[in-house]
C-alpha cells in the first residue's frame, strides 16, 4: 500500500484513510499533518481532494482539515507540503485515549519481548534441566547396577563366610579336643614322677641318696629297682632364686601315690617340723622342701592360676590328684574339679 501523495510505501500504524466512501484513499500521517488528531477524528477524516469536491458541491463544515487553495501533484520522488491541516481541537478524553493507545502499544511491544526472552530461557534452562536428568539417570542406573552386583557379590561372600566359620569353629573345636587329649596324655607319661622342689644344688650332690634319706624320713623307703630316673629340671622361670626342681621317675604309679600320702602324713603329724633340709643332711637354716606329682606345663599353668583363684575368693584348699586339680571352699563345702581356665573364671 502507498501513500496518494507521496507514493510512498506505508504502513497501517503510520497511516490516514479518507472517510469517503468514494476514495478510501490512504496518505501518510506526516503528509497530511494529522499526527495529533484523536482516534475518532482518524475515522472521520476525508482527503483534501474530497474537501475540495465537497466545497462545490455542499457544507464542509464537518472536515477536520481545510484545504489549501492551490493544490498541486507531486511527483513519486518529490513530497510537496503545500497544505496546512486546520488545527484541531483537543480535550482531555483524547489526549486519554492517545496516551491509553500508544502505552498499550509498548505494554504489547514489551508483553512479546518479554514473552520471547522468557520463551527463549525456559527453553534453554529447560534443555540443560532434560540433559542434568538424563546425565542422573544414566548415573543411577549405572550405580543401580552396581549396587546389584555388589548385592550378589556381597551375598555370595557372606555365605562362604559363614561356611568358613562354621568350618573354623569345628577345627577350633577339633584342635581344643586335641589339645586335651595331648594334655591328658602328657600327664598320663608323668603318672609315675615325683617333683621334689627346693633341694639346695651342688656340684657333687647325690641324688639316688638325697632321694632315699627323703623316703626313709616319711616311711616309704624306696630301693633301687623302685627309682627309673631322676634329673634336674630348668626353671620355667630364670629369674626365680629357687633351685631347679628334682623330677624322679618311680616303677609304678601305685608307689608314686604311696610316696606322696606317705608325705602328706609326715608334714600333717610333724606340722611343726614339715620336711626340709635338715632331714637329708644340710646344715645351716632349715629350709622347707615340697614333694607333689610332677605336672605338665599345662596343668602347672593351671595349678599356679587357681591357687591365685583360691587365694582371691577366699577358697582354703587347693590339691592335685592324679593329675587333676581340685579346691574346696572350706572343710565342709563340696570339693570342684577345675578342667581348664574357662571353667576357673566362672567361679565366683
Amino acid at each position: 500500500m502507498s501513500c496518494a501523495g507521496c507514493f510512498a510505501s506505508v504502513t497501517l500504524d503510520d497511516s490516514i484513510t479518507c472517510a469517503a466512501k468514494s476514495c478510501k484513499k490512504s496518505f501518510h500521517l506526516l503528509c497530511t499533518k494529522t499526527t495529533k488528531l484523536t482516534s475518532h477524528q482518524r475515522k472521520n477524516w476525508t482527503c483534501p481532494e474530497c474537501n475540495a469536491a465537497a466545497k462545490k458541491g455542499g457544507d464542509n463544515s464537518q472536515t477536520p482539515v481545510k484545504t489549501c487553495d492551490n493544490v498541486t501533484i507531486r511527483n513519486k520522488s518529490v513530497r510537496t507540503d503545500t497544505c496546512s491541516p486546520v488545527s484541531p481541537t483537543f480535550n482531555i478524553d483524547d489526549i486519554r485515549d492517545v496516551i491509553r493507545e500508544e502505552l498499550n502499544k509498548v505494554k504489547k511491544c514489551i508483553i512479546t519481548e518479554l514473552e520471547e526472552s522468557l520463551r527463549h530461557m525456559v527453553k534453554s534452562e529447560l534443555k540443560k534441566m532434560s540433559e542434568t536428568i538424563t546425565c542422573l539417570e544414566n548415573s543411577v542406573s549405572f550405580v543401580t547396577e552396581e549396587y546389584d552386583n555388589i548385592k550378589k557379590d556381597l551375598v555370595s561372600k557372606t555365605t562362604m563366610i559363614q561356611q568358613l566359620r562354621t568350618e573354623n569353629n569345628n577345627l577350633i573345636e577339633t584342635v581344643k579336643n586335641m589339645s586335651t587329649k595331648l594334655e591328658n596324655m602328657e600327664q598320663h607319661n608323668r603318672s609315675c614322677n615325683i617333683e621334689i622342689q627346693c633341694v639346695p644344688e651342688h656340684n657333687n650332690e647325690n641324688l639316688p641318696s638325697v632321694i632315699k634319706q627323703l623316703s626313709k624320713t616319711v616311711s616309704c623307703e624306696l630301693n633301687d629297682a623302685d627309682i627309673h630316673h631322676y634329673t634336674r629340671i630348668a626353671k620355667s622361670n630364670k629369674n626365680d632364686p629357687r633351685p631347679r626342681s628334682i623330677v624322679v621317675k618311680l616303677a609304678t604309679p601305685r608307689i608314686r601315690d604311696k610316696f606322696l600320702a606317705c608325705v602328706i602324713t609326715y608334714n600333717k603329724n610333724h606340722s611343726n617340723d614339715k620336711l626340709n633340709t635338715s632331714h637329708i643332711g644340710y646344715g645351716g637354716d632349715k629350709k622347707p622342701i615340697y614333694i607333689a606329682e610332677h605336672l605338665s606345663p599345662a596343668n602347672r599353668a593351671l595349678h599356679a592360676a587357681t591357687r591365685l583363684k583360691a587365694k582371691d575368693k577366699g577358697y582354703k584348699f587347693v590339691w592335685v590328684k592324679q593329675g587333676k586339680i581340685f579346691m574346696r571352699k572350706n572343710e565342709t563345702s563340696d570339693h570342684i574339679y577345675v578342667k581348664n581356665i574357662e571353667f576357673l573364671d566362672k567361679i565366683v
